[in-house]
């Protein structure tokens, strides 16, 4: 492999690349991939397995947590972001335990139906 410096920037074969790449494009790249493979994903098992939802829900579910969860790890070290988030939901999953649980067993339930 046949690599030039220039400047900033290092070329490898036909591309340049950046040695510091600008972290609103990193963060608006990963966010658009994110957010297209999240949604895509869970708008394909739905339809798969016939679980009643509305799709322009479901987008806008997966966008939003992706865009937070993108802009969370990209700004801030993973290293005291992965502990608090996985706080943060410990504690909103104890508060919430009846509702998720009845969640849970309509989503089983639908599922199951859906089966047979």
């Amino acid at each position: 492999m046949s690599k030039v410096k220039k400047s900033d920037f290092i070329l490898v074969f036909d591309r340049y690349y950046s040695k510091k790449p600008s972290a609103f494009l990193l963060w608006l790249k990963r966010t658009v991939y994110c957010c297209a493979e999240c949604a895509c994903m869970m708008l394909c098992l739905l339809e798969i397995y016939k679980v009643p939802s509305n799709s322009l829900t479901v987008t806008a579910c997966c966008v939003t947590f992706t865009a937070f969860f993108c802009t969370l790890f990209t700004f801030v070290r993973k290293r005291f972001a992965v502990p608090a988030v996985l706080l943060l939901i410990m504690a909103g999953v104890y508060h919430y335990r009846d509702i998720l649980w009845g969640m849970m067993k309509y989503f089983l339930d639908a599922l199951m139906l859906a089966l047979d």
